[in-house]
């Protein structure tokens, strides 16, 4: 992959439509409820992958210690 300067990422933004990324919900989101039932599952399976990654990470180093 080609690097990426900040000058390119700069010009990228202040082209076009303002703004980054645009995101459009699929479920309704009326309440803070509703948000937070959205928003947990994806942060929970972030987080279980982390564990796991971390985990993995701790034994191959302790593999190589021993």
């Amino acid at each position: 992959m080609a690097k990426i300067s900040s000058k390119d990422a700069l010009r990228y933004h202040a082209e076009g439509r303002p703004g980054k990324i645009e995101v459009i919900p699929t479920k309704p989101y009326r309440t803070q409820r509703d948000l937070a039932l959205a928003i947990v599952l994806v942060l929970l399976n972030h987080v279980l992958k982390l564990k796991k990654t971390l985990q993995m990470l701790i034994v191959t180093q302790v593999k190589e210690i021993l």
